[in-house]
């Protein structure tokens, strides 16, 4: 049946914030598909019952999202489901989704859509009796975003050393060399995982080595204590809080180009609101590059800065090139002898629990109202 407006959620605070985490990245990603919710909902409808159970709104969310972790889909099954009769209605999927996605940014929703995953969702039902059955021990143990993760997790400014080029002015109408380079944050199979690299920008060199030299170009980390290995029991937890703390844009805009051997274009992602978007991303063809390119920063994480050093500007080109901030990220300005408008660093002292609190405090603020119920299903 349809939502009682008022429900409450019977899950604890720290669910909320889950959920409403994978909530806003679902709404992200249906603004830069141009999707509206009921659109979403009968895609995930998979036998069309007007309903979603738990393995349909599991199989969608993969399907769009890429990763859905299960303790992620079943915290939003709870939310979603504000008359506990363990289904998804229309109604409720789009009460929850419409209004977050009425206050995105105009620019998410314009002719730059991105296509969606090919395919079709498929029910995922071997991952929910196996992993999140409400009587299993697996659901007892199952890492879940926790006030003590909150406290136990650091995070702070190291150096980087890991890029992939993505361009460099060869072959421009230009005798300055300079190299734009991708932070590589996926580690591989035998890093410490207990760690977590967030690509909040990219970065620049003159000259076709990766960005080395003073400043050294820094990244934020994430990181739960472990052992020698990078065990920890709430390894699980990071990507939770990675995509509370951290989320994607929800959408991007072209801010500059160039030619060369390749041609070159310039991002500036557009944020969440009460996020920042500190860097841009690069790419060599026209299409907006993935949401997950990037990461935003909590506004309450910065600080206004005129630390700037310009780099590189193409001959004729309508703009510059200038390295930025104390993490020595790539921006973009009108021309060399001004650098860009705003520039945002990060402050000394930043902490998970300030973020949290942030976004707690910004959701009872908030206008949008996300429902939960109790479900012997969910």
């Amino acid at each position: 049946g349809d939502a009682n407006p008022q429900a409450t959620l019977g899950t604890s605070t720290a669910k909320k914030v889950e959920a409403h985490a994978t909530l806003a990245r679902l709404a992200t990603a249906l603004a830069a598909h141009s999707l509206s919710p009921l659109d979403c909902f009968d895609t995930f409808d998979i036998d069309g019952d007007g309903t979603l159970t738990l393995a349909e709104l599991s199989g969608g969310l993969k399907w769009l999202l890429s990763r859905a972790p299960p303790a992620q889909v079943l915290a939003l099954a709870r939310y979603l489901d504000t008359n506990g009769d363990n289904l998804i209605s229309r109604s409720e999927f789009d009460a929850a989704l419409k209004p977050i996605m009425s206050r995105l940014p105009s620019s998410s929703s314009s002719s730059s859509s991105q296509a969606l995953p090919s395919g079709k969702p498929t029910l995922d039902l071997k991952t929910f009796h196996q992993s999140v059955s409400p009587t299993s021990e697996s659901d007892k143990d199952n890492n879940k975003l926790s006030q003590d993760s909150i406290r136990k997790v650091s995070i702070s400014i190291q150096p980087f050393y890991q890029f992939d080029h993505v361009w460099d002015s060869r072959g421009c109408l230009t005798q300055e060399i300079f190299s734009v380079w991708q932070p590589v944050v996926d580690m591989g199979p035998l890093a410490p995982k207990n760690k977590l690299y967030i690509p909040i920008g990219f970065y620049g060199s003159d000259n076709l080595n990766k960005p080395k030299k003073s400043p050294r170009p820094k990244i934020i980390q994430l990181e739960a204590p472990g052992n020698l290995f990078g065990r920890s029991s709430i390894n699980d937890e990071l990507p939770i809080l990675l995509d509370v703390c951290f989320p994607p844009p929800i959408g991007y805009h072209r801010i500059f180009e160039a030619s060369g051997r390749k041609n070159f274009y310039v991002w500036k992602p557009d944020p969440p609101e009460t996020f920042i978007a500190m860097g841009i991303v690069a790419t060599t063809d026209d299409a907006p590059p993935p949401l997950e390119t990037i990461r935003c920063v909590p506004k309450s994480f910065t600080t206004l800065s005129n630390k700037a050093k310009f780099m590189w500007e193409p001959q004729g080109s309508q703009g510059s090139l200038w390295r930025v901030g104390r993490l020595g990220l790539l921006a973009v300005s009108e021309s060399k002898t001004n650098p860009p408008e705003q520039i945002y660093d990060l402050l000394p002292d930043i902490s998970i629990s300030d973020a949290i609190a942030q976004i707690q405090a910004n959701q009872q603020s908030s206008p949008v109202v996300l429902h939960g119920g109790k479900s012997t299903a969910f």
